[in-house]
């Protein structure tokens, strides 16, 4: 649901000067249900502002990316509709793809965000896999996802790397999405290394 509000503020000076301002707002409203009410409004906002972000194609920034609350992969219950499980499947699949596109970047695998970039990865993961009932089909997708986009190979590279932050959230990552076809293109591909 949309709306749209406007504001106007006229004000004399002491000195007669006439001053008038304008403002147009535009807000649209969505519904959200949370369990057990865990959540603060500043992080409601982010969250929708991230989300929206990755819905229209936008990247959001690294900050925006560590920060947003991962609380609807805690939500989903063994109960949880289909709609409820594939919405969260395509949000984290896409958020995976903002990831990815981050580390993947000229800086990415070298900025020392990077760490903090895999073990945001590796907390999805491991929410996804544990969400009761539906975890194996969707932290098997998101899995799948990183090995699509790229990052398994990344991961393994990060492994010899000099940094040993950087190589213990590559070792962890790639600890956590080594599904049975994950482990085939690692032995296929990363061996070497």
């Amino acid at each position: 649901k949309a709306m749209t509000a406007q504001q106007q503020r006229s004000t004399v000076t002491a000195s007669g000067v006439y001053n008038h301002e304008k403002h147009l707002a535009t807000s649209s409203q969505s519904s959200i249900t949370i369990a057990k009410g865990v959540t603060s409004k500043s992080s409601m906002l982010t969250a929708a502002a991230t989300v929206n972000q990755l819905m229209n194609g936008i990247r959001p920034a690294e900050d925006e990316l560590l920060t947003m609350p991962l609380d609807d992969l805690d939500l989903l219950s063994a109960t949880s509709n289909p709609a409820e499980v594939d919405h969260a499947r395509a949000k984290y699949s896409n958020f995976l793809d903002h990831f990815v596109d981050r580390l993947r970047s000229s800086d990415g695998a070298k900025s020392a965000k990077a760490p903090l970039l895999l073990n945001r990865v590796n907390e999805i993961i491991r929410k996804a896999w544990a969400v009761p009932t539906h975890g194996h089909d969707l932290g098997y997708t998101l899995c799948n996802t990183l090995r699509t986009r790229g990052l398994l190979d990344l991961l393994v590279t990060n492994c010899v790397a000099e940094d040993e932050e950087l190589q213990f959230s590559s070792a962890r990552l790639l600890e956590q999405c080594l599904t049975t076809e994950n482990r085939a293109h690692v032995v296929e591909h990363g061996l070497e290394k």
